[in-house]
């Protein structure tokens, strides 16, 4: 295979040319009837509806970037600032990391196993991950997408494998789905959580044998976490995440959160866009190059803000700090619980949408009625695919192969936060109980 066929989104630049969007699993449904059950177990409202809100900024960013629009040659101030901020909205993405990294080191201390923590990971990606790869994959084929008529067959199944075991960008294989590559990345960071909670947390005696153990594996783990973001430094806003979960009590006593100028979490995400978005990385695939962009000045000084300022909008959704109380409402609510669905399936049905919108509407109606038929038309469409997926796969599937696996899913929503045990003789914080359900 070509080397220039290595390149993350090279096969979806076909369909959307939208090469960003990232994976976080819905939390529990906003019925009547769930909100009891919410309410009874700490269910995060604000948490759930930062789901939507990601999941939009990321639906945006692929209608600006669908090639309805045209690009102007003549330099327009107004529209070039506008066109430079809507680029940032492909960095929802790395807002869904800031999710994962909340959730998934609770899920860790849920979980009576390592094993059964990788098992219930496996249960939330690939049941909607499977089909959609199977769509996308057979879609490439049946089309004649560049890539696949110039390919043996050989090269088809290497790439099929691949992406559907989630290796690309990891490996020199085509990205055939754009949110491939950021799952890719939730299991690194799934991989490398259960091995720092092994190697730091469990079972870990007060000896002399663990006074010894337990700095050398922290040495070892801070390599392998400074290593990883070396390569990948788009996983940097994991970290986030992370810092709330362990520090959650703290963060709720804190003082400095009654702050008036810390009331306003819209400045922190503008914030946080536009200064990831001065940083401006778009790589995936691991590279010396990404990160020596990031530590070059003035690299490291956006990046240094945005992750700041990505720390307290994430503070802040997670207290429902000032304009994050609109994150309760039932709109956000219902794109909070079809995020990961949405996320997966949503360019499959933009490039559906814009064949017909391309060939029939734009000759007719001009690229500005297109667009927005586009948008409406695409939107409508994968809110009710997704809300399909998310009911009979996330859920009923799901509950059936926890069934079979063993795997509880009895237990509270990822999407509450945390709660103090009452025994105070675990051996983790109380600060690491966020959810029972340990979903992203």
């Amino acid at each position: 295979m070509a080397r220039d066929h290595f390149t993350t989104g090279s096969i979806v630049t076909e369909m959307v040319r939208a090469p960003d969007i990232r994976d976080v699993l819905p939390a529990q449904s906003a019925s009547p009837a769930a909100s009891v059950t919410a309410a009874k177990s700490g269910f995060n409202f604000y948490i759930n509806g930062f789901r939507g809100l990601c999941v939009l900024l990321v639906f945006a960013y692929h209608v600006i970037n669908s090639g309805l629009i045209p690009v102007s040659a003549t330099p327009a101030p107004g529209k070039d600032a506008f066109l430079f901020f809507a680029s940032s909205w492909r960095y929802g993405v790395e807002l869904f990391f800031m999710i994962s990294g909340f959730v998934i080191i609770n899920s860790l201390r849920r979980h009576k196993t390592i094993a059964a923590f990788l098992k219930d990971r496996c249960i939330r990606i690939f049941p909607v991950w499977v089909p959609v790869h199977l769509c996308i994959f057979s879609l490439g084929v049946a089309l004649g997408w560049k890539y696949f008529a110039s390919t043996t067959l050989t090269d088809k199944f290497s790439v099929f494998i691949s992406n559907l075991l989630l290796l690309p960008p990891l490996v020199p294989i085509p990205v055939l789905h754009p949110a491939s590559w950021s799952l890719t990345y939730e299991w690194l960071f799934y991989l490398l959580a259960a091995a720092s909670y092994a190697l730091l947390v469990r079972k870990v005696n007060a000896t002399m044998k663990a006074s010894i153990m337990l700095p050398a594996s922290m040495i070892v783990m801070a390599v392998i976490i400074v290593g990883l973001l070396m390569l990948l430094p788009r996983a940097l806003f994991f970290i986030p995440g992370v810092i709330v979960a362990l520090n959650w009590q703290s963060i709720k006593e804190s003082r400095w959160l009654q702050s008036p100028l810390l009331q306003y979490p819209l400045i922190s995400l503008l914030l946080f866009l536009l200064a990831w978005r001065a940083v401006n990385l778009d790589e995936a695939r691991p590279t010396t190059t990404a990160i020596a962009h990031v530590l070059s000045w003035p690299g490291l000084a956006w990046a240094t803000l945005a992750f700041l300022s990505g720390l307290h909008l994430f503070i802040c959704v997670c207290n429902g700090i000032g304009m994050a109380r609109g994150l309760k409402q039932a709109s956000m609510q219902l794109l909070g619980n079809i995020s990961y669905s949405f996320y997966l399936w949503h360019p499959i049905v933009m490039f559906a949408v814009k064949k017909p919108v391309t060939n029939w509407l734009v000759p007719h109606a001009g690229w500005f009625v297109s667009a927005i038929v586009f948008a409406v038309a695409s939107f409508t469409l994968a809110v009710l695919i997704s809300t399909a997926s998310y009911r009979w796969i996330e859920q009923r599937l799901a509950k059936q192969l926890k069934g079979w696996l063993s795997v509880d899913h009895s237990a509270r929503s990822e999407t509450a936060l945390p709660a103090t045990p009452a025994s105070s003789s675990s051996s983790i914080s109380p600060a690491m109980v966020v959810g029972q359900e340990g979903r992203i």
